[in-house]
């Protein structure tokens, strides 16, 4: 089968069936791990961004409605470059693949992340140098060689001109130093999507995705099926594509309350929870790299909870353990066992319908994942990776947590381990059939502080202007207004950043408040509240 036809038929019946959407809607959303393969800019916030999925060249949209974000400051298509790796949220529009979202992921200041074939290769003393791209870049006894399954290259004898490769490193004195080498090929290109399950096997499902358009995917010993999904279900589904371009599931979980679906009028209640924190996991002298993540929810009483740790840069096949604290000393949760790329996962879950790990049979008496203060990756009996969550169980708990923004534990100590912090709440209807949801989000990075504030609404009538009340306790504050569009729908976006004058967050917060601090928002037509929530 020819790969790049075959693709290319798959993208273009998705492309067709866009045809049946009404003007100005959305196609199916899709997410992306890739590399950037080229980069073409049409003006200062519009272009196209290339990336490689599958040896598939695809070409993604960028205007100036992408959020593009590195180490999370907001950078513009000018902060993308070739050879980049990057996470994209996308979705099918009738230009084609449009980006709503671009996340640059780089390891750091000064750090380098190249991919392509050794067209140079010397030997200078007990170091080598060689070409990637056009660029020189030193390895020496240093630097370690990680070969995927593909390759038999496991050191750097091993390298010959005409070799594929993967290099990451960092400027050391003016030099590309390499840290570690990837032999192989490594196809990347997760891929994302919603829709209704209809029908399910040992070995295949049927999706309809937003479209119309039925997707065949294939089950396989390693496929995650979470909350019993049915013929039905609206389902969330997580992939990629094998060699002959099949759909592969990674993960099929039923969403029964319809999470991606606000307009839904399925008693969600304006007291529902969810609370969610990612941190990076620091190496101690070691070349790894990973992040660890919590996410909290409580719908009607109905409480999950996940903790998720993921890391790479580590050779294939080690076997490492997972330390988490509380308020005492550590627990064992458990190995982790890297895969041929050097990666590895662990996912630990409070949910009735998760057959894997139990996180409930982990958590000591009393206690969630909001109160983990620290997670620890272990090599025998050596720390490689650690990671700090600040005062977490505090949020949402209207207990003494420190939102000012000045780093600052309780305990009066600083802590330089990056917070972020998302909260979500439903919008409501009062009666009116407006629907809606708000999002805050908190990011503490080294004492610099992000703050944004989210509004969005739909099934109201169109061209109707809405008032924005938000409550800091007793205490109300007017955002503003929302107008909506002709397919009754409105978004309002605030922000604390230097960079964004559009809505800006920091003259409308309370003296001494933030995002954090905002218990619940109101929409108004007139003087009469039409949707409202609860954080």
């Amino acid at each position: 089968m020819n790969l790049r036809v075959s693709f290319n038929c798959f993208v273009a019946t998705l492309l067709c069936a866009l045809l049946s959407l009404p003007s100005q809607a959305k196609g199916p959303e899709l997410k992306f791990t890739s590399l950037v393969t080229a980069v073409t800019q049409t003006d200062q916030e519009s272009g196209t961004v290339g990336i490689s999925i599958q040896g598939l060249e695809l070409p993604i949209e960028v205007n100036g409605d992408t959020e593009i974000e590195y180490l999370g400051e907001e950078v513009g298509i000018a902060g993308i470059s070739v050879g980049d790796l990057i996470k994209v949220e996308s979705f099918f529009s009738d230009e084609g693949i449009a980006a709503e979202e671009i996340t640059v992921l780089q390891t750091g200041f000064q750090q380098f992340r190249l991919r392509g074939e050794i067209t140079a290769l010397d030997s200078v003393g007990e170091a080598i140098f060689f070409t990637v791209t056009g660029v020189e870049i030193r390895a020496d006894a240093s630097t370690l060689v990680v070969p995927r399954s593909n390759s038999a290259i496991a050191d750097l004898s091993g390298l010959q001109t005409g070799d594929d490769i993967s290099v990451n490193g960092r400027l050391e004195e003016g030099i590309l130093q390499a840290r570690q080498i990837h032999t192989g090929d490594r196809q990347h290109g997760d891929i994302e999507f919603d829709g209704i399950l209809l029908g399910i096997s040992g070995t295949s499902a049927s999706i309809e995705i937003l479209t119309g358009l039925v997707l065949d995917v294939e089950i396989d010993g390693d496929t995650s099926l979470r909350g019993n999904p049915t013929a039905g279900d609206f389902v969330e589904f997580e992939g990629r594509f094998n060699a002959t371009l099949n759909l592969i599931a990674h993960k099929i979980a039923a969403d029964r309350d319809g999470d991606d679906d606000v307009s839904s009028d399925d008693g969600n209640n304006s007291d529902d929870i969810e609370l969610g924190m990612e941190i990076p996991l620091q190496a101690t002298n070691s070349s790894l790299s990973g992040k660890a993540e919590i996410r909290y929810r409580d719908r009607s009483g109905s409480i999950d909870q996940k903790l998720e740790v993921e890391m790479e840069d580590s050779a294939p096949g080690v076997l490492y353990s997972i330390l988490v604290y509380f308020d005492g000393p550590g627990i064992e949760f458990g190995n982790l066992t890297t895969d041929q790329f050097g990666e590895a996962r662990a996912e630990f879950e409070v949910d009735d319908n998760v057959t894997g790990i139990d996180l409930a049979l982990l958590l000591p008496s009393g206690k969630t994942v909001l109160d983990i203060s620290l997670v620890e990756i272990l090599l025998g009996e050596i720390v490689v990776l650690e990671g700090v969550f600040n005062d977490q169980s505090d949020v949402g708990t209207g207990s003494t947590q420190d939102n000012t923004g000045n780093g600052a534990n309780d305990d009066g100590t600083t802590t330089n381990t990056p917070v972020d912090i998302e909260t979500s709440a439903i919008l409501s209807s009062t009666g009116s059939g407006v629907h809606g949801e708000a999002d805050i989000r908190f990011r503490n990075d080294e004492g610099t502080i992000d703050q944004k504030f989210q509004v969005e609404i739909e099934d109201a009538p169109a061209a109707t202007t809405y008032t924005i009340l938000v409550f800091f306790g007793t205490e109300s504050v007017d955002f503003g207004s929302l107008v909506t569009n002709s397919l009754g729908e409105a978004e309002a976006e605030f922000e604390v950043d230097d960079n964004i004058s559009d809505r800006p967050l920091a003259p409308l917060l309370p003296e001494g408040k933030s995002v954090l601090d905002i218990s619940s928002v109101q929409i108004l037509q007139g003087d009469t509240i039409v949707a409202q929530g609860s954080f």
